[in-house]
């Protein structure tokens, strides 16, 4: 943790206090003294986070400033391809029909609630083919999958 042990059982025979990092400080001067918390890596480490801080926070800013209709834009894209996947994992087994019929419930679920805002008919026409999605889903019906899932892709 303090270092190598050569630089550790170098400090202790010269009266140095190992640091992390491998920086010391000498304490037969001073047994109370402390390092400068404003030491150069400190201060770097403080100026590296607010930096991460504040680029996080402008690009939450960027994102809250999108209007209703990009938000949508993008949710209708989003899951769009959610659905394609999980109709392809279906019609391979990979996912079980209940986690099927519930991803597809939250797809329609926040469309619509996104809808209600603004009108758009591509989100429309992606809640229909959700609709037929679910049907499919709820009655095994691998043709219908697969007919869904290739309207999802137009």
């Amino acid at each position: 943790m303090w270092g190598h042990t050569f630089e550790s059982q170098k400090c202790r025979t010269e009266g140095l206090t190992p640091l992390l990092w491998g920086h010391t400080f000498d304490s037969t001067k001073n047994p109370n003294q402390r390092p400068d918390p404003r030491s150069a890596r400190h201060m770097h480490c403080v100026d590296l986070m607010r930096r991460l801080w504040a680029i996080a926070i402008a690009f939450t800013l960027a994102c809250s400033k999108q209007d209703d209709s990009e938000k949508l834009r993008k949710s209708i894209d989003s899951w769009s391809a959610t659905l394609q996947l999980v109709a392809d994992a279906r019609l391979k087994n990979e996912v079980r029909k209940g986690f099927a019929l519930k991803t597809i419930e939250a797809a329609v679920d926040d469309l619509e609630r996104q809808t209600a805002k603004t009108t758009d008919d591509r989100a429309t026409r992606l809640i229909g083919v959700a609709a037929k999605l679910r049907q499919a889903v709820e009655a095994d019906d691998r043709a219908s999958i697969a007919k869904a899932r290739g309207e999802l892709v137009r």
